[in-house]
């Protein structure tokens, strides 16, 4: 499993199982009697865009009314939104920080690995990449819809290519700068995004401007 998220409410807690393609959905309550309670909420996948990169999702995040954040891995499906079962496109675009012309790297330099937070109120989200340093702060309305508000470039992400795999993966090799830890506290103003490399002892990047 990707990760775990909680509900706006924070009552339920949420995993999306990328082996199995489903999401299973936690009764917080019950978790802290040690009776925990669980259900599996369906998807259809048959509504994720036909592409000729086979669609790979990283995650599904809770968002706000039974809806979820589809995390995905081309263009034609980067950023979802799950509703009623189905998935539709919310956001599609890359930075153009990847030294490279080969859309796939790209892709995965941007999906895989990468580290997403959503604000408590569901008003913003943060997605981090694992190589180099790439944060991008987004701003999600009431309708879900996703946009970006700012982009903060920390190490120009650097990389190898996994040998045999479809749709390409991007790994680590010897000038990787690599994201070891991720930590995001939402307050009013500022955020402050704490991020520590292998290569590095520590640093920290602030979004001080008011969103």
């Amino acid at each position: 499993m990707e990760s775990f998220n909680l509900s706006e409410d924070r009552k339920t807690m949420y995993a999306y199982d990328t082996s199995l393609r489903k999401i299973v959905k936690y009764d917080v309550s019950s978790f802290l009697k040690d009776s925990l309670k669980s259900e599996v909420i369906q998807v259809n996948y048959d509504s994720l865009p036909q592409a000729e990169v086979p669609t790979i999702i990283y995650d599904m995040l809770s968002l706000k009314d039974s809806n979820f954040l589809v995390k995905a891995n081309h263009k034609g499906l980067r950023f979802g939104l799950l509703k009623d079962g189905k998935v539709t496109q919310l956001y599609n675009s890359f930075s153009d920080c990847v030294n490279t012309n080969d859309d796939e790297e790209v892709w995965s330099v941007f999906c895989s690995n990468t580290k997403t937070k959503l604000r408590p109120d569901r008003t913003k989200m943060l997605n981090a990449t694992y190589l180099g340093g790439v944060l991008e702060l987004f701003d999600l309305d009431d309708n879900c819809s996703l946009s970006l508000a700012k982009i903060l470039y920390i190490y120009e992400p650097k990389y190898g290519i996994a040998e045999g795999v479809i749709p390409k993966y991007v790994v680590f090799n010897e000038t990787t700068q690599i994201g070891r830890s991720f930590t995001c506290h939402w307050s009013d103003n500022p955020i402050t995004i704490g991020w520590s490399l292998i290569k590095h002892t520590s640093m920290a990047g602030f979004f001080s401007k008011k969103q």
